[in-house]
């Protein structure tokens, strides 16, 4: 049924009462649509004039704080209000890649791919163009998406850090970072499964100061625990000598991801005699805790708690726009 619904959705020529030009040039009609698009895109109705009806727009992290898919006019338009609008686009330019794809016989538009920055940081963009019955090409679907930080640039290559502070030796330095002596983890992960190991990979190479706690004992319990059998990040070209298994890898990953993980902290989620949240914890790590409520005594504060998707259905936390 899902299918069939979205099937009837395809602006085939004969639903949008249009005829493809003959002496059709997809690169003028890209860049007039486009000129339109960046000219209005502060005028949220003047936007909407240059998007067909129907249209889907989804958007990852450029205008959101997560995957979103607005579908047609009505949902599209407070989107373009609330977020769009707003937004300060600047520095709009069209990509050389603009091609006119007909992949059945009744069903053609111009694709083209487009780049934009906001405040956060650096975005691109896909735009589809159909004809209409007037002839005026209209955008029917949109993706945008936030593809890098501008404050925080990966330390790769000549941004890498080098992990060396003079007259400070190595090991007491690490003790520092892990123990947040003097700081504050700006970002506190909760669980330490496979997108909260992904996601703390990622932090630490924009920099950010982050802490994952897990309620199991150890990291690759949560995979453990779950299946009997699981083939992840293990790669199965590898060369070794003949006959000998390869080790499990669950067992070592709290030793590659270091002292950044505070395992055994079970759930922490607790209701005061008013009905509000109010939780805290004395985390494994010696010296940590983490507190959630009116007190004041907080051993630390993260800026940002990034849960899992599961606490998001469990209406634990909700979702951003």
């Amino acid at each position: 049924m899902a299918s069939e619904e979205w099937n009837s959705r395809l602006p085939t020529l004969e639903k949008l009462g249009a005829v493809l030009p003959e002496n059709l040039d997809a690169s003028r009609v890209a860049e007039e649509w486009f000129r339109s698009f960046t000219e209005h895109i502060s005028d949220a109705e003047a936007t909407l004039a240059l998007i067909h009806p129907d249209a889907l727009w989804r958007d990852l992290l450029a205008f959101t704080w997560d995957m979103r898919t607005f579908v047609g006019e009505e949902k599209i338009r407070p989107f373009v209000q609330d977020r769009v609008a707003p937004s300060h686009l600047t520095n709009f330019r069209l990509t050389n890649f603009v091609q006119l794809q007909k992949p059945f016989p009744d069903l053609a538009w111009i694709v083209s791919i487009f780049r934009f920055e906001v405040d956060a940081g650096e975005c691109c963009g896909v735009f589809r163009l159909v004809p209409t019955a007037s002839g005026v090409w209209k955008a029917f679907t949109i993706f945008t998406c936030l593809e890098s930080l501008k404050n925080f640039p990966y330390k790769v290559e000549g941004l890498r850090r080098r992990n060396v502070i003079p007259g400070v030796k190595w090991a007491q330095q690490r003790h520092e970072e892990v123990q947040f002596e003097g700081s504050e983890p700006a970002v506190l992960i909760v669980g330490a499964g496979q997108s909260a190991l992904s996601l703390a990979a990622r932090l630490k190479y924009l920099d950010v100061p982050t802490l994952m706690i897990e309620k199991d004992a150890r990291v690759g319990d949560s995979w453990r625990k779950r299946y009997d059998s699981l083939c992840l990040h293990f790669p199965v070209w590898n060369d070794h000598m003949p006959y000998l298994p390869t080790g499990d890898m669950r067992q070592n990953i709290r030793q590659i991801c270091g002292d950044v993980v505070a395992d055994e902290c079970p759930p922490l989620l607790g209701v005061n005699e008013e009905g509000e949240m109010n939780w805290y914890r004395q985390l494994s790590r010696v010296g940590l805790w983490y507190m959630v409520g009116p007190l004041a005594l907080n051993r630390f504060y993260s800026s940002f708690l990034a849960l899992q998707i599961k606490a998001v259905e469990e209406n634990i936390i909700g979702t951003w726009y």
